[in-house]
């Protein structure tokens, strides 16, 4: 199994809603669920039937409601993902675990007062109150747009310029990371409304941010020193059902549903990161490893998070 594979089974084999934690098990063996076999041979079908028997089975068991709902929303299914994660902190998960998993599906769905009201979840006061002041965040300006995608493999999958308020910037399109963060840079500073600092970074909020005329804010961001080129993480980016052309050189986005046609390739959601399946029975791929881009590359493919793929156009 490659250790992509297992980053998936560990979707739902990490305990996340009381039961014990891999790190705590000691030397005794815990042999993998059925729904683990069937995620490490890309048979998705079938790990979700086997997590709903188990709710089935004890509905009331908080492991298993959280397991599902883990394994749904890395799936992109987000609203019963966070509804069945919700449910089992209700039957006693472990509220910690359980809101982690909730800030992850919050940041991807674009909804981050309900991120910064995750009482339990981790974050600094900077980074919550960003997340308030960015409630109600919408997509805006043209249907559709394409730009250009300069290839970037060192750093992610591609660059392109986006523009925060009237500030026109590259940035690095980071699969393995969340939000966006930018230089330190006096034009900036006055592009943002500005939360707080933590040290040399400093916390705000872009109330809106283009890739070419398609339009995306309120969002949180992040200014680091010593950055040179901003970086977006694919959380932001899948707000605007981004399509990849790797022989055009080019990115599309948009803010309308879109409904691409093609090879499916199954996703999982790793968070940070995804992780998709080449071929049938397979072991899955990280989109950020030589092997997820050698799989993708010469091709026009499209993330599309809501039905769960990859979906090769040509």
């Amino acid at each position: 199994m490659s250790a992509a594979a297992l980053t998936a089974v560990a979707l739902t084999a990490v305990a996340i809603c009381g039961a014990t934690p891999l790190g705590a098990q000691g030397s005794r063996r815990v042999d993998p669920s059925a729904a683990e076999l069937s995620i490490a041979v890309g048979e998705l079908d079938a790990a979700e039937a086997a997590l709903h028997e188990q709710v089935r089975r004890t509905p009331r068991d908080p492991s298993s409601r959280g397991s599902l709902g883990a394994y749904l929303a890395a799936r992109g299914k987000f609203l019963v993902g966070a509804t069945l994660l919700e449910e089992a902190r209700f039957f006693g998960g472990d509220s910690i675990s359980i809101e982690a998993r909730l800030l992850e599906v919050f940041r991807w769905t674009g909804q981050y007062d309900r991120a910064a009201a995750l009482t339990r979840a981790r974050l600094p006061r900077e980074v919550r109150e960003s997340m308030q002041r960015a409630a109600e965040t919408a997509v805006g300006g043209a249907a559709v747009d394409t730009v250009a995608l300069q290839p970037n493999e060192l750093f992610g999958l591609g660059r392109i310029t986006i523009t925060v308020g009237t500030e026109q910037i590259e940035a690095d399109i980071q699969p393995l990371m969340t939000g966006l963060q930018m230089p330190s840079t006096m034009a900036l500073f006055s592009a943002l409304e500005l939360v707080g600092a933590r040290g040399d970074t400093t916390y705000g909020v872009a109330r809106s941010v283009a890739i070419g005329a398609v339009k995306l804010g309120p969002i949180p961001v992040t200014l680091a020193p010593g950055l040179r080129v901003a970086r977006i993480g694919f959380d932001v980016l899948s707000l605007l059902r981004p399509t990849f052309d790797s022989g055009e050189a080019t990115l599309t986005v948009r803010t309308a549903a879109y409904e691409p046609q093609g090879r499916r390739l199954p996703l999982l959601l790793t968070f940070p990161g995804v992780s998709f399946f080449p071929g049938s029975r397979s072991g899955s791929v990280l989109l950020h490893t030589a092997a997820g881009r050698a799989a993708l590359r010469g091709t026009r493919w499209t993330l599309d998070v809501p039905g769960g793929a990859i979906v090769i156009e040509r």
